[in-house]
C-alpha cells in the first residue's frame, strides 16, 4: 500500500512494504528538495489520537483497532478534551505551497512560480521594498492609493471595492436563489460551477442519496469523520447533487454518478483533511422549501430570519443594499441615498474613480478602409483605360 502526495512538487505520505511502514515528508524551510524518511513503529497495545474511533468505513491499516473505554480510563481529559479535530488540516505547514502560514510573510509557491514572482522570495519572505504580494489593493509590491479598483465584481451578489462590500443577504439572484454571504443560492448556478455550463440541479429525487450515510451523500460529519446520513426534512441540505453533466469535475475531486427514480445524478465527494474548499456541499443559505434555508446540514432557518429590510425603494430604485444595509448606488449617483449626483459606489466601498467615457479608435478599421477604397480605384482605372483604348 501507497499514499503518496506530489501535488506541490515534494513527496509526502506512507509507504507499506510487507509488515513494515515508512514514512516520507519534506523537511521544513529546506530549499534542496530534502526530505525525512522514517520507518513507523506501532505498538499493537497502544491507543492514541491517531485513531479513529467510532469510524470503520476508512479504518486506516497501520494503526492497531481502538478501544475507548481503554482510553478513556488512561486519560481522558489529554486524548478527547485537547485535541480539535472539526475544521483542523492534518497538512503540515510548509513554506511553497501558496498558502501564507504560521510566521510567513508571503507564499508564491513553486520555485517556478517565485521566479516570475517580483514581490516575494522562495524563502516566503517580501523581495526588498515589497510590503505586499497577492492582498486586495496590491499593485506593484505596494498598497494602491485611493480611488483604484482593488478587487472587481466576483459575481452577481458582489460589489466592486475601492481602496469588501456584498450584496446584503436576501438579495434575489436569480428566480430560485438569493444572496447570502456573498454567494448566489441558485443550485443550477453551483452546478455549473463544478460540471460546466450545462449542468442543472437534480429533482428532489436524486437527494435522496443524502440519506445513505457515506461520502458522496450524507449531511454532516462527526468529529471522528464518519459521514452522518440527512433526515428525510434534511435531504435538500447534504450533498448537492446535479444532472445535464457533459463535464467532469477539476483533477483531483471525486465524483459519482447514479441512477435514481430514471434520473442520472451526478455529486462530488467530500474530502477529508485537505485545505481545499468543499464544492460539493450545498452552500449555507440555500432554499430548501418551506420557507427555509439550509444551514450547517439542516433545513431549519427561515428566511424571515435574514431580516431583509432593504427594498429597491430605500435606494431609490437607483442602486442595492450591500452587506452593511447600506445603498450601493449605480454609476453618476452619490450615496447613501443615491438621490444626487455622484460617483457611485457606497460609504463602505471607498472612493470610486471619476468616470469618463473615452472611444478607443482601432487602427485596424483604417487599414481595412484604405484596402477597399484602393481597390475600388484601381479597378475604377482599369475600366476607364480600358475604355480608353477602345
Amino acid at each position: 500500500m501507497v499514499t503518496v502526495d506530489t501535488c506541490y512538487g515534494v513527496l509526502e505520505g506512507i509507504m507499506k512494504v510487507d509488515d513494515l511502514a515508512y514514512e516520507i515528508k519534506p523537511l521544513k524551510d529546506s530549499q534542496r528538495f530534502e526530505h525525512i524518511f522514517s520507518q513507523i513503529v506501532a505498538n499493537t497495545n497502544a491507543i492514541g489520537p491517531m485513531s479513529t474511533l467510532g469510524h470503520k468505513a476508512e479504518r486506516h491499516p497501520l494503526f492497531s483497532d481502538p478501544n475507548p473505554s481503554a482510553a478513556s480510563r488512561v486519560s481522558n481529559r489529554c486524548l478527547f478534551r485537547e485535541i480539535v479535530y472539526s475544521n483542523s488540516s492534518l497538512t503540515p505547514i510548509r513554506c511553497g505551497n501558496s498558502v501564507v502560514e504560521d510566521k510567513e510573510q508571503c507564499d508564491c509557491g513553486t520555485f517556478k512560480q517565485c521566479y516570475t514572482n517580483p514581490c516575494c522570495e522562495s524563502d516566503c519572505r517580501f523581495t526588498p521594498g515589497s510590503i505586499c504580494n497577492r492582498e486586495s489593493c496590491c499593485a506593484n509590491c505596494t498598497y494602491t492609493p485611493a480611488r483604484m479598483l482593488c478587487r472587481p465584481i466576483q459575481n452577481m451578489c458582489d460589489l466592486p471595492e475601492y481602496c469588501k462590500g456584498k450584496d446584503s443577504d436576501g438579495t434575489p439572484c436569480t428566480e430560485d436563489g438569493y444572496c447570502y454571504h456573498g454567494n448566489c443560492t441558485d443550485r443550477s448556478m453551483h452546478c455549473k460551477e463544478i460540471f460546466g455550463e450545462g449542468a442543472l440541479s437534480t429533482p428532489d429525487v436524486c437527494y435522496g442519496i443524502n440519506k445513505k450515510g457515506h461520502r458522496f451523500g450524507h449531511c454532516k460529519v462527526t468529529e471522528f469523520f464518519h459521514p452522518d446520513r440527512c433526515a428525510q426534512a434534511d435531504v435538500k441540505c447534504g450533498r448537492l447533487q446535479c444532472v445535464n453533466v457533459t463535464h467532469l469535475p477539476r483533477k483531483n475531486v471525486g465524483f459519482h454518478h447514479s441512477i435514481v427514480g430514471g434520473f442520472l445524478c451526478f455529486g462530488v465527494g467530500a474530502h477529508r483533511a485537505t485545505e481545499t474548499t468543499d464544492v460539493g456541499a450545498v452552500r449555507p443559505g440555500t432554499p430548501c422549501g418551506g420557507g427555509n434555508f439550509c444551514l450547517q446540514g439542516f433545513c431549519n432557518a427561515t428566511l424571515a430570519a435574514i431580516d431583509y429590510n432593504c427594498p429597491p425603494s430605500k435606494c431609490n430604485y437607483r442602486g442595492v443594499c450591500n452587506n452593511n444595509r447600506n445603498c450601493h448606488c449605480h454609476v453618476g449617483l452619490d450615496p447613501p441615498r443615491c438621490i444626487n449626483t455622484g460617483a457611485g459606489g457606497s460609504v463602505d466601498s471607498g472612493p470610486p474613480p471619476r468616470r469618463t467615457r473615452t472611444v478607443r479608435e482601432s487602427g485596424m478599421s483604417v487599414v481595412y478602409l484604405r484596402i477597399i477604397f484602393g481597390r475600388l480605384l484601381a479597378l475604377l482605372a482599369a475600366l476607364l483605360f480600358g475604355v480608353a483604348t477602345n
